[in-house]
């Protein structure tokens, strides 16, 4: 069999083929990091429409944030990392934040909590 465009047999797609040792070696030697500055460069900036603002954010299900907060639960940061997190925080950024939370109603517990981290 030598097919001239489907390496698979009946063409239904590529769903469950195992690439051959030596391919996977080809393609891991194409991905070097001038190509993926290239790829991240031609769609830097670029404005997604609210269609697949939606969806990306549909696509991140409930589990997927949980093992994003335990991967950063109780992480501890040098002080060179907070004090570049700190710095990254524009007046914008701090005013938009402000403006957001203006107005949202708190209770009682979590106001204690706050005045106890103090």
């Amino acid at each position: 069999m030598n097919p001239e465009y489907n390496i698979l047999p009946t063409g239904e797609g590529s769903i469950g083929y195992l690439h051959t040792p030596e391919t996977r070696k080809k393609m891991q030697q194409k991905i070097t990091p001038e190509r993926i500055e290239q790829i991240a460069s031609l769609n830097r900036g670029r404005p997604l429409s609210l269609e697949v603002r939606q969806k990306l954010s549909q696509s991140v299900t409930p589990e997927r944030r949980e093992q994003v907060r335990l991967l950063n639960f109780g992480k501890k940061y040098t002080p060179e990392e907070l004090e570049r997190r700190r710095a990254a925080i524009t007046p914008e950024m701090r005013a938009k934040t402000s403006q957001i939370h203006k107005g949202k109603l708190v209770s009682k517990e979590t106001r204690l909590k706050i005045k106890e981290s103090r």
